[in-house]
């Protein structure tokens, strides 16, 4: 590794702290901000960026104060060497937020997948994100990248599915998050390449939401891997629980389908198609509902989200 710079070890300023680096490709950094007692600071406050073959590392300090920014690295490429798998210390660079600072809301967490699979960030650069009971983040992403979404709570611990839907909208994917009740979550944001049958989605993006309100009533419908994969967007209705007894509209974007269907309680109702649109009117009974597509050379149709409908 070199220092691109800055060459002294004191950096000074009030809009937070930026430090290059020259990294070998089988190198990988990660940094933490400590406070002026030596302790961590939530990982929002320092972030890596990959660059034009090296690596850009942001302090963005909480406010005035002095700071340390810590840069750890680790050699990639050899499995068998267990050790290998930690960060070693690397350097420090003293970090000194002046009286006119901004109190910053940190940036977001990300991993090397945000990077290397092209992803930016479109409406949400902070990391931090005050929220009513409902949250909408929006992602550059090219064609050939799917993504997913979890809400965690503030301990960590995932909530169900039904929470967040991720969906791709014009020329990246739109996240959206609903929240129980008030107080403090994690926003988590996968990311894997569409021809990766098979793989496993990596970690992309965190962002730290606090909640102002919420309802435990609310959510989304529940997507399964086709959803994604296909390219689907859901236009209507967004809410993942419906009543029963009452007629429901529903419309949907499905790239590649045949036929699109409503199944609920054993019935199937064919929808209607105008190009790659589908609509179709149902009045459901109590249960599971289901959104079906059938693509070319296949006889079975796979399911792409499920509502839950609740009494009349």
């Amino acid at each position: 590794m070199k220092i691109l710079g800055p060459e002294g070890g004191t950096i000074a300023s009030d809009d937070g702290a930026t430090v290059s680096l020259s990294v070998p490709q089988d190198v990988r950094v990660a940094a933490h901000l400590l406070d002026g007692a030596e302790r961590e600071l939530p990982a929002r406050f320092a972030q890596v960026q990959w660059s034009n073959g090296g690596v850009v590392v942001r302090a963005a300090p909480p406010g005035p104060g002095e700071y340390t920014l810590r840069i750890y690295s680790r050699r990639v490429g050899q499995e068998e060497d267990q050790e290998r798998d930690a960060y070693d210390w690397a350097l420090d660079y003293r970090v000194v937020a002046g009286p006119n600072s901004t109190r910053e809301r940190g940036l977001p967490v990300v991993w090397d997948a945000f990077w290397d699979m092209g992803l930016e960030t479109a409406s949400h650069p902070e990391g931090l994100i005050d929220s009513g009971s409902e949250l909408k983040v929006t992602l550059s992403a090219p064609g050939d990248i799917l993504l997913l979404a979890r809400l965690l709570d503030g301990e960590g611990r995932p909530l169900s599915e039904d929470r967040t839907l991720a969906q791709r909208e014009e020329e990246g994917y739109t996240v959206r998050a609903a929240f129980p009740k008030p107080g403090e979550y994690a926003l988590k944001i996968y990311a894997k390449e569409k021809g990766d049958l098979g793989g496993e989605y990596a970690s992309a993006i965190e962002y730290a939401v606090l909640a102002e309100s919420g309802s435990e009533a609310a959510g989304y419908p529940r997507t399964l891997v086709t959803f994604a994969e296909a390219g689907c967007r859901l236009i209507r209705p967004p809410e993942g629980r419906l009543p029963a007894g009452t007629p429901q509209r529903f419309e949907l974007i499905v790239p590649g389908a045949e036929t699109v269907a409503i199944i609920n309680d054993g019935n199937r109702t064919i929808m209607t198609r105008d190009g790659e649109t589908f609509r179709g009117e149902v009045t459901l009974s109590a249960g599971d509902a289901s959104l079906a597509a059938r693509f070319p050379g296949e006889s079975s149709y796979a399911v792409l989200l499920v509502y839950s409908v609740g009494g009349r």
